[in-house]
């Protein structure tokens, strides 16, 4: 089983690569186009691809301006503090959540979330891995069995 997942991995940054070498004209015209502006193509060359484990990122210090996830927290959470973490050491300006916080959800979806053994944390827990909640909203587009929020956080100044 963990072969086959790893494999998963391994095609979902490969079929990546085809997309950004090739985008479909679909996905074009959701930006509005048909062809790649030159800033977008130039945007697209530019991406990199990388698989790994997201609690020990093989990046240096501070290499981004930003970092995020979109419902990835929710699939993994006994490995938040690490990740977290990990954002921060290699993020020197914010990171952006969209994830099913508590925060975002009533009695229900917590324990639906609960049920599910998904990342349920709140937006004031991440002050304790250096990073500070600029905005929180959960006025998004929602799961149907369970509220997403939407947290930009700064990284707080390293001593």
């Amino acid at each position: 089983m963990a072969a086959r997942a790893l494999l998963g991995n391994h095609q979902g940054v490969a079929r990546s690569v085809e997309l950004a070498e090739d985008p479909p004209v679909e996905l074009l015209r959701l930006s509005g186009t048909d062809v790649p502006t030159p800033e977008q193509a130039a945007a697209l060359a530019r991406l990199r691809f990388h698989q790994g484990d997201a609690a020990h990122m093989p990046f240096d210090d501070d290499a981004f301006d930003m970092s995020f996830t979109c419902l990835a927290l929710e699939q993994m959470p006994r490995s938040v503090p690490d990740v977290l973490r990990e954002m921060v050491r290699v993020t020197s300006g914010y990171c952006v959540f969209l994830e099913p916080f508590a925060d975002a959800n009533g009695v229900l979806g917590r324990a639906q979330l609960r049920a599910l053994d998904y990342f349920r944390g709140r937006v004031a827990s991440f002050c304790d891995f250096g990073l500070e909640p600029v905005y929180f909203t959960s006025a998004i587009p929602q799961k149907i069995r369970f509220r997403t929020g939407l947290l930009v956080a700064r990284v707080a100044p390293r001593d």
